[in-house]
């Protein structure tokens, strides 16, 4: 990686002028030129929904880390825009309010009769980007062959490397995929790389508390 190369991790923690604003959840993409438009950061605290920050509102904290300064404090970050909502889905006719305020905490996250009421959450990207999630499958040529780690970028904003966790538990390790070898990113990531090839790439390393 290049001075001029800037890693955004999936994990890595976004700090604010005044203290830390959240980690990094996932990167959103333009699919057509591979530049990264904005990042989603997700906050620890209670004042909800994780919020979509401008490419432009970070740099690397320092070199060698995979910190990220959001040029703003931590209120101008929560003033930015909503990523997800989260709607009740109204129970049937039958079921009064009281039922459903009963209901709905033990069916959370899980998958309630169709009689019982729950949520929806939404997500509000920008038209016509994709984003990319820790834990992204990567598909080579002849199948499977890891999961997504995070990107490299350059000052530009455009994506020179895909951060590829390849193997199995015990043999795991990070390697860099150029992005020229990225041919789809809109159901996980398909490359024109052989899992042979790939597995051939050296291990890359680097320093931060984000992974």
């Amino acid at each position: 990686m290049t001075t001029q190369e800037v890693p955004y991790m999936i994990g890595a923690t976004i700090t604010g002028d005044d203290g830390p604003c959240g980690t990094l959840d996932r990167v959103v993409l333009d699919p057509v030129v591979k530049a990264v438009t904005h990042v989603v950061v997700r906050s620890p605290h209670h004042l909800g929904s994780p919020r979509l920050v401008p490419v432009e509102l970070l740099e690397l904290f320092s070199e060698g880390t995979d910190l990220l300064r959001f040029h703003g404090t931590v209120g101008d970050f929560f003033r930015l825009a909503i990523v997800e909502e989260t709607h009740f889905i109204a129970a049937p006719p039958g079921f009064s309010d009281y039922d459903q305020a009963l209901l709905w905490p033990y069916f959370e996250g899980k998958s309630a009769p169709p009689s019982m009421t729950g949520m929806v959450t939404e997500d509000h990207l920008p038209m016509g980007e994709v984003d990319i999630r820790r834990g992204d499958t990567v598909h080579a040529t002849d199948g499977e062959i890891g999961l997504v780690q995070g990107l490299v970028v350059n000052t530009a904003s455009h994506v020179t490397h895909l951060l590829l966790q390849e193997g199995h538990f015990f043999g795991r390790k990070e390697v860099s995929i150029p992005i020229s070898a990225v041919t789809n990113i809109s159901n996980g990531v398909e490359l024109s790389m052989s899992r042979d090839q790939i597995r051939d790439l050296p291990a890359v390393e680097h320093e931060g508390s984000g992974t």
